[in-house]
């Protein structure tokens, strides 16, 4: 039950931070491990175990 609950959060908490830099997203990426979302200056990175991780350039 906790890896569902983290799963959803981790699933949400991506939701949120993709739709706070929507109107400045300019390219989606899937590189096979991680779906990378590039907002000018800072990068959204799903990773394949479900961490998100948020960098710049």
């Amino acid at each position: 039950m906790n890896r569902a609950n983290n799963a959803q959060n981790t699933a949400s908490s991506a939701v949120d931070l993709a739709n706070q830099i929507n109107g400045r997203t300019q390219k989606i990426n899937f590189d096979g491990g991680s779906t990378i979302i590039d907002a000018g200056s800072r990068y959204l990175a799903i990773q394949s175990d479900g961490n998100i991780v948020v960098y710049g350039d």
